[in-house]
Protein backbone atom coordinates (compact mmCIF):
# COMPACT_ATOMS: atom_id res chain seq x y z
CA UNK A 1 0.00 0.00 0.00
CA UNK A 2 1.43 3.13 -0.55
CA UNK A 3 1.81 5.91 1.83
CA UNK A 4 0.19 9.29 0.54
CA UNK A 5 0.65 12.94 3.00
CA UNK A 6 -1.45 13.52 5.69
CA UNK A 7 -4.40 15.83 4.63
CA UNK A 8 -4.87 13.90 1.04
CA UNK A 9 -8.88 13.99 0.37
CA UNK A 10 -10.48 10.90 -0.70
CA UNK A 11 -13.08 9.99 -2.46
CA UNK A 12 -15.85 7.83 -0.85
CA UNK A 13 -19.24 6.89 -2.66
CA UNK A 14 -21.94 5.70 -0.73
CA UNK A 15 -24.46 3.76 -2.42
CA UNK A 16 -28.32 3.98 -2.22
CA UNK A 17 -30.38 1.06 -3.70
CA UNK A 18 -33.65 -0.11 -3.79
CA UNK A 19 -33.21 -4.43 -3.11
CA UNK A 20 -35.55 -6.41 -3.98
CA UNK A 21 -36.15 -9.99 -3.07
CA UNK A 22 -34.34 -10.97 -6.58
CA UNK A 23 -30.69 -11.65 -5.66
CA UNK A 24 -29.21 -11.76 -9.13
CA UNK A 25 -30.49 -8.73 -9.83
CA UNK A 26 -29.57 -6.96 -6.96
CA UNK A 27 -25.90 -8.03 -7.32
CA UNK A 28 -26.32 -7.10 -11.00
CA UNK A 29 -27.29 -3.37 -10.33
CA UNK A 30 -24.86 -3.32 -6.80
CA UNK A 31 -21.66 -4.06 -9.73
CA UNK A 32 -23.08 -1.68 -11.93
CA UNK A 33 -23.36 1.11 -9.29
CA UNK A 34 -20.13 -0.10 -7.92
CA UNK A 35 -18.10 0.15 -11.40
CA UNK A 36 -19.56 3.99 -11.68
CA UNK A 37 -18.35 5.09 -8.66
CA UNK A 38 -15.01 3.70 -9.11
CA UNK A 39 -14.96 5.38 -12.95
CA UNK A 40 -15.66 8.22 -10.96
CA UNK A 41 -12.74 7.90 -8.72
CA UNK A 42 -14.02 6.82 -5.47
CA UNK A 43 -11.04 5.23 -3.52
CA UNK A 44 -13.82 3.42 -0.55
CA UNK A 45 -17.40 2.28 -2.38
CA UNK A 46 -19.95 1.26 0.89
CA UNK A 47 -23.49 -0.81 0.24
CA UNK A 48 -26.65 -0.86 2.18
CA UNK A 49 -26.40 -3.33 4.72
CA UNK A 50 -28.61 -5.43 2.89
CA UNK A 51 -27.98 -4.41 -0.51
CA UNK A 52 -28.12 -8.41 -1.59
CA UNK A 53 -31.87 -9.04 -0.96
CA UNK A 54 -34.23 -7.64 1.30
CA UNK A 55 -37.53 -9.78 1.80
CA UNK A 56 -38.74 -11.52 4.72
CA UNK A 57 -38.81 -15.08 3.75
CA UNK A 58 -36.23 -14.94 0.65
CA UNK A 59 -33.72 -13.77 3.27
CA UNK A 60 -33.95 -16.36 5.66
CA UNK A 61 -33.73 -19.00 2.70
CA UNK A 62 -30.82 -17.37 1.31
CA UNK A 63 -29.50 -17.25 4.83
CA UNK A 64 -29.79 -21.23 5.01
CA UNK A 65 -28.22 -21.35 1.88
CA UNK A 66 -25.22 -19.32 2.13
CA UNK A 67 -24.88 -21.15 5.50
CA UNK A 68 -24.68 -24.07 3.92
CA UNK A 69 -22.47 -22.96 1.01
CA UNK A 70 -24.85 -23.54 -1.59
CA UNK A 71 -25.46 -20.51 -3.22
CA UNK A 72 -23.12 -17.17 -2.09
CA UNK A 73 -24.73 -13.79 -1.77
CA UNK A 74 -21.82 -11.82 -2.20
CA UNK A 75 -20.02 -10.34 -5.05
CA UNK A 76 -16.99 -11.91 -6.02
CA UNK A 77 -13.71 -9.51 -5.96
CA UNK A 78 -13.85 -7.29 -8.94
CA UNK A 79 -10.84 -7.40 -10.97
CA UNK A 80 -9.75 -3.49 -10.31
Amino acid sequence: MRSEKPGTLRKIAAIQMCSTADVASNLAVAQHLIHKAVRDGAKLVVLPENFALLGVEKVYQAGVMEAENTQPTTIRKCPW
